[in-house]
């Protein structure tokens, strides 16, 4: 079992993690008009999505058990 602090130091990584993303995000570009631009704009989508079902598991339960 993760002790309270080990859970609330993973979450603020895990948040620090998301901010860094949405700023990234949100320096997108207007116009995604290249596939190198759009395949980056998912990415960044799927991270920070990832990354947000993590937080609301750790978030979710009161307890969380780590087996070896």
């Amino acid at each position: 079992m993760i002790s309270e602090s080990e859970k609330k130091a993973l979450l603020d990584q895990l948040k620090n993690k998301w901010q860094q993303r949405y700023r990234q995000y949100q320096s997108l570009s207007v116009m995604i008009d290249t596939p190198p631009k759009i395949s980056h704009k998912l990415w960044l989508e799927k991270e920070m999505e990832d990354i947000e079902k993590d937080i609301n598991l750790l978030e979710g339960f009161d307890y969380i058990y780590v087996a070896n």
